[in-house]
């Protein structure tokens, strides 16, 4: 699949999701690893959205604590949040905005 560079600004987006196939989440193509990988021509624009895929990702349970999902997203790790780890139903993909808001609100 050919990586539509578009989709992020008309969004207003900074990151998407890669799915195989199947529908399983590979990773996450973000604007900083799409920029450096195609400034040092490491890959090409017509290069599969594989190559962009930055990172890995971990399943977490909507229990796990606020603790786990930091140390997973500072380390440059996706958490998925998954409704079970048997069945795999991602619920949610966590980013680092999403952790910098729930601190944000949690101060407040």
């Amino acid at each position: 699949m050919l990586f539509r560079s578009e989709l992020m600004p008309d969004r207003g987006i900074s990151q998407v999701p890669v799915a195989d196939s199947n529908g399983w989440i590979l990773g996450m193509v973000t604007e900083g690893a799409l920029l450096s990988a195609l400034y040092e021509k490491r890959v090409n624009a017509s290069d599969p959205i594989e190559k962009f895929v930055a990172g890995t990702v971990e399943m977490v349970l909507p229990s796990d604590s606020i603790e786990t999902v930091s140390k997973l997203l500072t380390s440059g790790k996706t958490p998925l949040v998954v409704e079970s780890h048997a069945n795999g139903k991602v619920l949610a993909i966590l980013t680092k905005i999403d952790l910098l808001t729930f601190l944000n609100v949690r101060a407040q």
